[in-house]
């Protein structure tokens, strides 16, 4: 079916233009490993695989940019909400349960129930005393009735009403409050699978005060995963906090915001499926596809570049980076012609193919 849509067909040029790039990639590599081949074998493989590494790190940058350009900064993130709210008469509460709805079933997803062996299911929902905290609750609540043990950290509950009625809301289907935190990390460790990260959302502005700044390191201390959502605790919004929470899991909430640039962990979804498409449109918010009717969506990680030095964290994100490359290649096809991707996704296999015979892998791990 030929695509009407303009920027489609911007989609099947950029998508062109990476497979003549990859193309001329190997086709070099190619090259230069036969000559050097025949001279020095081990040189000449080694030479071969540096080439295809560098070509494909240049070739996933293309991709990164294509599907995290267009991350929210803190002004404009605040925009959005306060359009939903206005323009097109969402209401807090509305959004909330959305958001709440979307961050359980990506943690369903990537953590069943069957998988978390200690306390049947018991997670650590740590919430804070804005709307992030308000998505915590929610989210808590869905959990509980996924089958999970939520317990609920809430040390300071503001007084307006949502927050009240959320409050009891996970109250009533008997999901306990802890009245504080235990200052042994080791007994937060022993008693919970999983943290779930709901202090601070888009609008913090670090640093965090001292009896946050206590509970953000508890939750580093305990040694347990940590799923933040939309942003996670003690980060800048739009520049992060490499000092701050590492999670492992980001649940991103409208679009991506800019710090998500600096996430290196292993699973990073995005949830709340309720953005207006004019919305989208005018804040030129390049959202992916949601699959069939589920409130979120898996996205491909962003690849930090090539470095002598890096850190366990990043060499740990860089050694995955090979085995879901087809992932950013999936967000590019869907946005691409039907037909346009049929060749895409040959260009794809024979790609994949060549990385596993030439030991890419090994190489970035």
């Amino acid at each position: 079916m030929a695509c009407k849509n303009p920027a489609t067909f911007f989609l099947e040029t950029l998508v062109a233009s990476i497979s003549g790039l990859f193309s001329k990639v190997y086709s070099a590599a190619s090259r230069r490993a036969k000559e050097k081949y025949v001279k020095r074998p081990n040189d000449g493989l080694t030479h071969a695989r540096s080439e295809i590494l560098l070509g494909t790190r240049h070739v996933i940058d293309l991709a990164n940019h294509f599907v995290y350009s267009d991350r929210a900064n803190q002004v404009e993130a605040q925009n959005i909400d306060q359009e939903l709210f206005s323009e097109f008469a969402f209401s807090v509460d509305q959004l909330m349960e959305l958001a709440g709805l979307s961050c359980a079933v990506a943690i369903s997803k990537v953590y069943p129930k069957e998988s978390l062996t200690r306390e049947k299911g018991a997670i650590l929902v740590a919430c804070g005393p804005g709307n992030n905290g308000g998505d915590g609750l929610v989210c808590a609540r869905h959990l509980k009735l996924f089958g999970y043990r939520p317990t609920l950290f809430y040390p300071k509950k503001p007084n307006k009403e949502l927050f009240q009625n959320l409050t009891t809301q996970c109250e009533k289907m008997d999901i306990p409050f802890l009245s504080y935190l235990p200052s042994d990390a080791q007994l937060i460790h022993d008693s919970y699978n999983l943290i779930i990260d709901a202090l601070f959302g888009f609008s913090f502005k670090p640093p965090a005060r001292p009896e946050f700044a206590t509970i953000i390191s508890k939750i580093q201390e305990s040694g347990l995963p940590v799923i933040s959502i939309d942003v996670p605790s003690g980060w800048e919004v739009e520049k992060g906090n490499p000092e701050g929470i590492q999670p492992e899991m980001l649940i991103s909430l409208t679009a991506p915001k800019l710090c998500a640039k600096q996430f290196f962990g292993k699973h990073h979804y995005l949830g709340g499926r309720f953005v207006p498409p004019d919305l989208a449109k005018k804040y030129e918010l390049s959202l992916p596809p949601y699959p069939g009717s589920e409130p979120c969506v898996e996205l491909p990680p962003p690849c930090p570049p090539p470095e002598d030095n890096k850190d366990e964290k990043v060499k740990e994100f860089d050694s995955r980076v090979t085995s879901r490359i087809h992932d950013a290649w999936l967000t590019i096809e869907e946005r691409a012609c039907s037909g346009f991707s049929i060749g895409v996704k040959h260009m794809k296999a024979s790609l994949m193919k060549t990385i596993t015979e030439s030991g890419i892998a090994s190489d970035v791990e």
